[in-house]
């Protein structure tokens, strides 16, 4: 009967671990587009996804992820971040502020724009995923490592650049890749598209696949 009574007690530990893993609601914003041309964001401290949309809003969605077991002094600190919008001439901006400096939890966002808008990201910390955006793009990441995936026929140019890092364009039968302890690059311009996609990553991996 031991091991049972064991497993038992384990099965009651797990299920306050398992609630503190649900993610937390912060912030969240819909905005739209159909006179701006562009969106930038600046987003502080943590893992960033962006993704194009089939419809003319801007969306951009901001949870918390709490780490350890004080949750309750997680969630007031997570309430404090907000996001900070201004639409004017042509421009999203949005700006998510508020990130305290002992924060316990990890910021997740997830950004979706119209698939043929310009944008402009910048990161301080943390990780970067970007897919099927056709405008322009620019990046700028301080420490983490940042991926963008887009297609051929939408972008003509690609510009790479990892301070402390790899950096990797990746197309089909083609892999641009410089190495490098302080300062890699790797470029590629035989795109069908207009678009120019440039990725600067200070500290990280920084890598553009192009389908």
């Amino acid at each position: 009967m031991r091991p049972l009574v064991l497993a038992a007690a384990g099965l009651v530990l797990a299920f306050p671990i398992a609630a503190l893993a649900a993610d937390i609601p912060v912030d969240h914003i819909s905005l739209p587009a159909p006179a701006a041309r562009s969106v930038h964001l600046g987003f502080p401290v943590g893992d960033l996804r962006v993704e194009a949309s089939n419809d003319s809003r801007v969306t951009l969605e901001v949870t918390a992820h709490c780490k350890g077991w004080r949750s309750d002094d997680c969630e007031e600190r997570a309430k404090r971040i907000r996001i900070e919008t201004d639409a004017s001439g042509g421009k999203i901006d949005l700006q998510v502020r508020g990130y305290p400096k002992l924060a316990g939890f990890d910021l997740r966002g997830v950004l979706r724009v119209p698939a043929n808008m310009d944008l402009d990201l910048d990161m301080g910390v943390g990780d970067l995923r970007v897919a099927d955006v056709a405008g322009d793009l620019s990046v700028d990441l301080g420490v983490g490592d940042a991926e963008i995936r887009t297609v051929a026929g939408a972008v003509h140019s690609v510009d790479v650049a990892a301070g402390i890092g790899d950096a990797d364009v990746i197309t089909h039968g083609n892999h641009v890749r410089r190495h490098g302890f302080i300062g890699s690059t790797a470029s590629w311009d035989e795109g069908r598209g207009r678009s120019s996609v440039n990725l600067h990553v200070g500290v990280g991996d920084a890598t553009v696949r192009i389908d």
